[in-house]
């Protein structure tokens, strides 16, 4: 082949005449370029099922992994028959298929006996090496037992020589005072600016980070910003400082190394950009069912603090999520997590967040964050923060599933489509003054 083809044209030049009536029970066929040392490998799978990078080693043989972004276009894959190529076993067994063609916008149905013939003139194996992402999510879902899946999820991945250490932080460490200060003043309708400033003022770390928050050019706040009272008064308000502090306080708990895929660095730049998305979606919501603004600023600002508890507890593990999550992009953490522990990174921080007794309504965003269909207490809040975790997505932060989102969302949160185009462009022109907030808060 000459790399000039189409889809059609390689469906034609095969033989094969797809169906033109979509079968609603059809499986999409992914694509997608693994690697190891001795080069790349094509793998064809279903964006309905979940790539398990051990079972795929023995069916192959080689230690794949994703190397950036795997997921390719089919005419790619099917246009290189020199290079090998595993098949998921069932799109073999399945009873309808579509092969995409995302230039041409076509859509092409295939049955497993053409996608055999198709797959005639290449040096191919097929493995078992998928499981069913509808089967996975399904794990989880009961929120009472969310203790029970990490208490299991630790035993299964600690050993004993440190055993004793993870009982202890499951037991859950106190939440740090000053932040149980700031809550203190949450709850106080008589508290004052001043309260706030006093108490963010103990800790002078803390108060240069919300200083240096407030005086990013982010916020183009008129002249210079000296102090927390100005941080309020002038730029930032009470709520959002309030939850500014007590986000930057929690966030101080538990540690990571500063560099590296799993880094300080990386989680603060996520935390940032979570939390400028939360506050400008808030705003984008009608003014009758907005959101509080710090409300939602915190549950941005701490909406991966579970990747601090699994750094905390399974450090061991993270390498093998990541790379299982950078092979299942169109799947994200949760599932990759369920698959391999039993528990996920927003059960545990939503298990935690209810230890130290934060508001109910950011405990509840955290835990349903990527389930677009909650509908119990607080599901605006959890809503928010699952478009919050899309759009990082299109700016490839965070390992949230890279996909659209859903249509009703945009009607459930009276939120317009273009307000988040317009929400993403300007977060893409601030993306240097929100490095630099991250930078600050990770030193």
């Amino acid at each position: 082949m000459t790399g000039l083809h189409t889809l059609s044209d390689i469906l034609a030049i095969a033989g094969i005449s797809p169906a033109t009536d979509l079968d609603p029970n059809h499986e999409v066929i992914r694509c997608l370029e693994l690697r190891d040392e001795l080069g790349l490998v094509n793998v064809i799978s279903s964006y309905s099922r979940l790539i398990d990078l051990d079972q795929l080693a023995e069916v192959s043989g080689r230690a794949l992994f994703a190397a950036g972004h795997p997921d390719v276009p089919a005419v790619d894959v099917l246009e290189n028959e020199k290079r090998p190529l595993i098949v998921d076993r069932s799109l073999l067994e399945a009873e309808s298929l579509v092969l995409k063609d995302p230039d041409q916008g076509g859509h092409y149905q295939l049955t497993a006996s053409q996608l055999l013939h198709l797959l005639s003139r290449y040096d191919w194996v097929s493995g078992d090496f998928t499981r069913p992402l509808e089967e996975i999510n399904s794990l989880c879902n009961d929120a009472v037992l969310d203790e029970d899946n990490i208490n299991t999820a630790v035993t299964r991945f600690t050993t004993r020589r440190i055993r004793q250490r993870i009982e202890d932080t499951l037991d859950f460490p106190p939440m740090p005072e000053i932040a149980n200060r700031i809550l203190q003043i949450g709850g106080d309708d008589k508290a004052t600016v001043h309260d706030l400033s006093e108490v963010v003022g103990l800790d002078p770390s803390l108060s240069a980070q919300v200083v240096s928050w407030a005086a990013s050019p982010y916020y183009a706040a008129p002249g210079k910003v000296k102090s927390i009272d100005d941080a309020i008064m002038r730029v930032l308000g009470f709520d959002l400082v309030m939850n500014l502090a007590l986000g930057l306080a929690l966030g101080k708990t538990l540690r990571m190394p500063k560099d590296g895929r799993h880094g300080y660095r990386q989680y603060w730049r996520q935390a940032v950009h979570g939390a400028t998305l939360m506050e400008a979606l808030t705003k984008a919501m009608p003014p009758e069912r907005r959101q509080s603004a710090g409300t939602g600023y915190l549950a941005g600002l701490l909406h991966n603090f579970g990747l601090l508890i699994l750094s905390e507890l399974m450090r061991p593990q993270l390498n093998r999520i990541c790379a299982f999550s950078e092979a299942n992009s169109h799947a994200g953490h949760p599932a990759v997590e369920r698959h391999l522990l039993g528990a996920t990174r927003e059960q545990m921080a939503a298990c935690l967040m209810r230890f130290w007794h934060l508001p109910e309504e950011v405990i509840v965003a955290l835990r349903y964050q990527h389930d677009n269909h909650y509908a119990g207490p607080y599901a605006d809040l959890s809503k928010l923060l699952f478009i919050t975790n899309r759009l990082l997505g299109d700016e490839q932060i965070g390992t949230a599933a890279r996909a659209p989102i859903p249509e009703h969302l945009y009607q459930d949160l009276g939120i317009a489509p273009s307000a988040l185009t317009e929400i993403s462009e300007r977060i893409r022109e601030s993306a240097d003054d929100l490095q630099s907030i991250a930078r600050t808060l990770a030193a």
